[in-house]
């Protein structure tokens, strides 16, 4: 499941508990993506804890690895019909 041109995505279960179970992101998570060849992170965003956010863009950068954060197609479709 892992090799050149994997790509990663970090979310939450849709009735994760995120008092005590919360999406991490940290320099590690991009170490092993690039030991593996993984060439894209993406975190939902408000919902994952990046940690070191300045040291994981320079490291992104340097292992050519993209990293985006968006929001969950549920959140946006739910955002779409309140309106």
């Amino acid at each position: 499941l892992a090799g050149p041109g994997t790509r990663i995505v970090k979310v939450a279960k849709p009735n994760q508990d995120m008092r005590f179970d919360v999406p991490v992101v940290g320099l590690p998570t991009l170490e092993a993506m690039r030991t593996a060849g993984a060439t894209l992170l993406s975190v939902d965003a408000g919902k994952a804890l990046v940690f070191d956010l300045d040291e994981i863009v320079r490291f992104a950068a340097e292992a050519r690895i993209t990293v985006v954060a968006r929001s969950s197609i549920n959140q946006s479709t739910k955002q779409q019909t309140n309106k």
